[in-house]
Order: C-alpha cells, then structure tokens, then sequence
C-alpha cells in the first residue's frame, strides 16, 4: 500500500517527465528551425537559437529533477 506522501512524490516525477518532455520537443523544434536557411533575420536568428537553447536548459533540469524525486522516493 502507498503512501499519500509517495504518492505525491510519484506525481511530482510524472510531471517532471511530461515537462522535460515537452521542453526537449520544442527546444529541438526551434533548434530545427534555427538551421533552416534564408527564412529568417539575423535577429530571429538569435531569438530562436536563444529559446532553443533555455527550452533544452529546462528540459534537462526537469530530467534532473526527476532523478532527485526518484532518490527520494527510494529512500
């Protein structure tokens, strides 16, 4: 039987997941768009390689969270 309090720790992991998930999507969406040629200005340029780049960040703070519930649950 759980827990309530390992209940919510496995809510808080799914989550952690999704998120990740979702970050890693649009990060490598954005990052796709960056390469695409002549369809953008250099400032857009920058605008999309900067959000790629923090989506990605996100998505592997997320992950790491995830790691750090996991341990938690586990101990």
């Amino acid at each position: 039987m759980m827990t309530e309090y390992e209940k919510k720790i496995l809510d808080g992991i799914a989550d952690c997941r999704r998120t990740g998930l979702i970050c890693l999507s649009a990060g490598a969406f954005l990052y796709v768009g960056s390469l695409l040629p002549q369809y953008h200005e250099p400032a857009d340029l920058l605008v999309l390689q900067i959000s790629s780049f923090l989506f990605l960040i996100s998505s592997g703070l997320f992950y790491w969270r995830t790691v750090i519930l996991r341990q938690k649950l586990h101990q």
